[in-house]
């Protein structure tokens, strides 16, 4: 995983703390599994541009971070 994935990461982690959502809350958002969601979010994974953008909505991430 790359430097900007992995501290994007970190970074939803402290919004997901910081907020206090469950990760079934924003798959319930983006439309996929549990699952799959949380191994997007930690970078594990590539959001399609669409759902990449219902997550970052839902985080509150800019067009540069949702790039990533």
């Amino acid at each position: 995983m790359n430097d900007a994935k992995e501290a994007l990461a970190q970074k939803i982690l402290g919004i997901k703390r910081k907020k206090g959502f469950k990760w079934t809350e924003l798959a319930a958002v983006v439309g996929m599994s549990p699952v799959w969601t949380t191994a997007a979010c930690m970078g594990q994974m590539s959001f399609e541009p669409a759902l990449a953008e219902k997550a970052a909505k839902f985080l509150g991430l800019d067009a540069e971070e949702t790039a990533i």
